[in-house]
């Protein structure tokens, strides 16, 4: 009796194992994203200079490009102030006077940045009045705390 119990437990174990592959197999379909074919070239939709507010140094470029469906910010930025600690300089799209987290990033030895951010597709609907990059104390924030270093009407 005890032998036939282990054959039906491990008769059941193999059953429940090749259905529970066979439906791991439906929860692996790739999301419903719209992705650009790899040739297809990438579209500059605008590009700017920010400018730096009086006392700071350094410059940044701001390209508008577009993929596919995807609409991507692209900040270089150029003989920035080198951060200490855990500050980071953070992109910005505003509104109004609402502010809105556009990525971050860390200067290199010679204060050269750059971010990419791609906006959602709510984003992308918005009319954006100002793109600016503050210096902040630590990275992640969801309203600015540091001041604007550059800055640009969109």
């Amino acid at each position: 009796m005890i032998i036939g119990l282990a054959a039906a437990l491990l008769l059941s174990l193999a059953g429940n194992s090749y259905f529970l592959l066979k439906d791991g197999d439906k929860g692996k379909q790739e999301p419903n994203v719209s992705v650009a074919p790899q040739n297809e070239p990438l579209t500059s939709e605008k590009t700017m200079k920010l400018q730096a507010e009086p006392n700071v140094s350094g410059e940044a470029t701001a390209s508008l490009t577009k993929k596919g469906g995807n609409l991507n910010v692209v900040i270089q930025a150029n003989n920035l102030k080198n951060v200490k600690g855990n500050e980071v300089y953070q992109v910005w799209l505003i509104k109004g006077d609402k502010p809105h987290p556009a990525g971050a990033f860390v200067t290199d030895k010679n204060g050269n940045g750059t971010v990419v951010y791609t906006m959602s597709q709510k984003e992308q609907t918005e009319k954006w009045d100002v793109m600016a990059i503050t210096l902040e104390p630590n990275a992640n924030n969801k309203t600015p705390k540091g001041n604007i270093v550059l800055s640009s009407a969109l």
